[in-house]
C-alpha cells in the first residue's frame, strides 16, 4: 500500500526516519539526519546534513555542513560551507559563498565548482583522476 508523505517537513528529519519523497525543510537550524529517497530543499541560518539523500541537495544558509551522503549533486549558497571527513557527494558540488572548507576524507564524485574568495580543501575528486589538495 502506498503511503503518502508530506513534502514540507519542518526543520528536522531525525536519524532513523526514512522519507520516500522530495522534502522541503526550513527553520533557524535545519537538521537532516535520516534518509531522504528524493531531493532535499533546505533553507535556514544553519543547515546540517548528517543523513543520506538519494537525490540532490539544494541548500541556502549562512552555514552549511555536510557530514553524510548525497548520491546526486549538492547546490549550495551560503556564507560558509563545510564538508566533514565522512561527507560524500556522488556528483557535482557547487558552492557560492565566502568560505568553503573540507576535512580530509571528504569525497566528491565529479566536479567541485566554487565561487569563493577563500577555500581550504582536502577533497578527493575521483572521476577526473586528480586530487585537489590545499594544506593551509
Amino acid at each position: 500500500m502506498y503511503k503518502r508523505q508530506a513534502i514540507i517537513r519542518g526543520d528536522e528529519i531525525p536519524a532513523g526516519e526514512v522519507v520516500d519523497n522530495d522534502v522541503i525543510l526550513s527553520g533557524d537550524v535545519v537538521r537532516l539526519a535520516g534518509e531522504v529517497n528524493g531531493n532535499a530543499f533546505v533553507a535556514g541560518r544553519e543547515v546540517v546534513i548528517d543523513g543520506h539523500v538519494t537525490g540532490s541537495v539544494f541548500a541556502i544558509a549562512q552555514r552549511i555542513t555536510i557530514n553524510g551522503a548525497v548520491d546526486g549533486g549538492a547546490y549550495t549558497l551560503g556564507l560558509v560551507a563545510q564538508l566533514g571527513s565522512e561527507a560524500a557527494v556522488g556528483q557535482n558540488f557547487y558552492f557560492l559563498g565566502v568560505s568553503l572548507a573540507s576535512a580530509r576524507g571528504a569525497q566528491i564524485g565529479r566536479d567541485l565548482v566554487a565561487l569563493s574568495p577563500v577555500s581550504y580543501t582536502h577533497l578527493d575528486v575521483y572521476k577526473r583522476q586528480w586530487i585537489a589538495r590545499d594544506d593551509h
